[in-house]
């Protein structure tokens, strides 16, 4: 994966992507960043896992960056004049659904949505199952990024379930698991997030 920057989209964009619970590279980034700070404070950071919810959601796995992505959008939005808010909602209505997909030439497909805040109106997130994608719940997301954050060891994951369950019952409330499956998706994401 291409080296991204660590932020998330600017504030005046009117592109809003949750990267914590979307976008795989922001997520690497930010896992290696509150690893090499030494100084991990799961109070302020609880913030960044609320973001992530508690729904199943598709990961995005690809290499555009979030910026890229917002760019891909806003090139597309301004060759169809569609300058602001009202024009958004206009084209989004002429497929008689709530949303429209967009495909980018890394073959990812994005779901447009109109979005809650009235800055931030154009709401976008893979679409489900799409190319460059990872279904994943968000418990096992929000394990997987604590699993990385907090681990200093390159113990099999197998291995570390008292660790996992730790993580689960004091950061996640969540019950403890009886083991960790290699065919499971916390393994697989580990080792996605920690390359």
């Amino acid at each position: 994966m291409k080296t991204i920057k660590i932020s998330e989209l600017k504030k005046e964009d009117p592109v809003l992507l949750n990267c914590w619970k979307h976008h795989a590279g922001f997520i690497k980034l930010k896992i290696l960043y509150y690893r090499g700070s030494g100084k991990f404070d799961f109070i302020s950071f609880r913030e960044n896992l609320l973001r992530i919810g508690d729904s199943l959601m598709d990961l995005y796995l690809g290499e555009l960056s979030p910026e890229q992505i917002s760019g891909k959008i806003k090139e597309l939005f301004a060759k169809q004049d569609i300058t602001d808010r009202d024009k958004f909602i206009f084209w989004l209505k002429q497929e008689r659904k709530d949303y429209r997909e967009v495909y980018f030439n890394d073959n990812s497909i994005w779901t447009l949505r109109l979005g809650l805040q009235p800055e931030k109106y154009i709401h976008i997130h893979p679409s489900r199952y799409s190319p460059h994608t990872k279904r994943v719940r968000a418990i096992t997301l929000k394990t997987a990024i604590l699993y990385l954050i907090l681990n200093d060891t390159n113990q099999n994951l197998e291995d570390k379930v008292l660790f996992v369950n730790k993580i689960r019952m004091e950061y996640l409330n969540q019950p403890p698991l009886k083991m960790i499956s290699s065919k499971s998706t916390l393994p697989e994401l580990v080792s996605i997030l920690g390359q």
